[in-house]
């Protein structure tokens, strides 16, 4: 949905044309379309945070105006933010957010507490009870366990070097988010 606030604040967070990089814009009424329309509704307000996260890096390289996503959508149960291309801080704050969008719930955005097998989906309590019957066999509730410091792995000078990194603060103030 457009927004014409959020359009001026992260003009990166609305769809841009692969070959251009000029914004789409919808049909019916010419205004930009946003990304946050691609995913399923729990992940909006993590899909936000990241948007204004990445603004101040993408300010600081003078990429607010270049920088886009090319595509966002969920696959195997994560949010995944396709792009242009940034600094590697923009890049590692945007796999810090597909990282945890594992752990929040894809209908409502509470923590998630159940995972099914094939079609991933992650869902929480409520939106499990929520479910059909013939659903709920899909889900597996010892599926869900959340790593808020997981280790990435990189060549620096031709070694595979292990990084910690520490998503505590940030899904603390996701959670506030949700309250």
């Amino acid at each position: 949905m457009y927004n014409k606030e959020l359009f001026e604040k992260y003009p990166y967070a609305f769809s841009h044309y692969d070959w251009t990089g000029e914004v789409c814009c919808e049909d019916s009424t010419n205004e930009p379309y946003s990304l946050d329309d691609d995913i399923p509704k729990g992940w909006s307000k993590l899909f936000w945070m990241c948007m204004e996260e990445i603004r101040e890096p993408l300010e600081r390289a003078g990429l607010t105006h270049t920088f886009y996503f090319i595509q966002v959508k969920e696959k195997y149960g994560a949010l995944c933010l396709y792009n242009n291309g940034a600094t590697e801080e923009v890049l590692d704050i945007i796999s810090k957010y597909e990282y945890l969008s594992q752990f929040v719930c894809d209908r409502c955005g509470k923590p998630a507490d159940y995972q099914t097998c094939g079609w991933i989906e992650n869902i929480c309590n409520e939106c499990y009870d929520a479910s059909k019957e013939k659903e709920k066999s899909h889900y597996h509730h010892d599926s869900i366990l959340l790593d808020l410091q997981p280790c990435k792995f990189k060549y620096i000078d031709d070694k595979l070097v292990a990084i910690e990194q520490d998503y505590t603060d940030t899904w603390k103030k996701y959670l506030e988010k949700i309250k």
